[in-house]
């Protein structure tokens, strides 16, 4: 992932993948969004609330400050959620359109959620963004069959494989 078309194609990758899932969920019923699971979070929304948040955090960062989430945001709906992935995502294209090839090897400067004090370069940000989210999804498939729902297919190469990625 050297230059800003890459990062671009695997941020509407993630986007793509996002939306699939959130269609998933939101024909799901209230209590199996919420239903407590055994997993890195308690339910469903919660894992999405996670993976959202995360999405939130690290285009702050990019922007240049440390990013916080509202004392409210663990008891954000679903729709609330996908409103507030659809504002990332344009934060995400405002600060892509600020960066030129060579800017992906900058390094920023950013605190975690516990003050403790990072240094990584934007292309590794961006690319983490992906792989976390990607990660999360995983877990939201195994948290979707144990709701007796069936997961979205969310691999790369099904995404390439759709006419407005330039696939078949």
């Amino acid at each position: 992932m050297r230059n800003l078309d890459d990062i671009a194609e695997l941020l509407a990758y993630n986007r793509w993948a996002h939306d699939r899932f959130l269609e998933a969920i939101e024909s799901l019923d209230p209590e199996a969004v919420e239903l407590e699971v055994q997993s890195s979070f308690p339910s469903i929304r919660a894992t999405l609330a996670h993976a959202v948040g995360a999405e939130r955090i690290w285009v702050a960062r990019w922007e240049g400050s440390d990013g916080t989430l509202p004392d409210d945001w663990d008891d954000l709906s679903v729709a609330e959620l996908r409103e507030e992935l659809e504002l990332v995502a344009a934060r995400q294209d405002a600060f892509l359109a600020t960066l030129a090839d060579g800017d992906l090897a900058r390094e920023v400067h950013y605190n975690d959620r516990s003050g403790k004090p990072h240094v990584s370069s934007i292309r590794h940000m961006l690319v983490h963004v992906v792989n976390h989210a990607t990660y999360h999804r995983g877990q939201l498939t195994t948290l979707l069959r144990q709701v007796g729902a069936r997961p979205p297919s969310t691999d790369f190469v099904r995404y390439t494989r759709q006419p407005a990625a330039g696939g078949e």
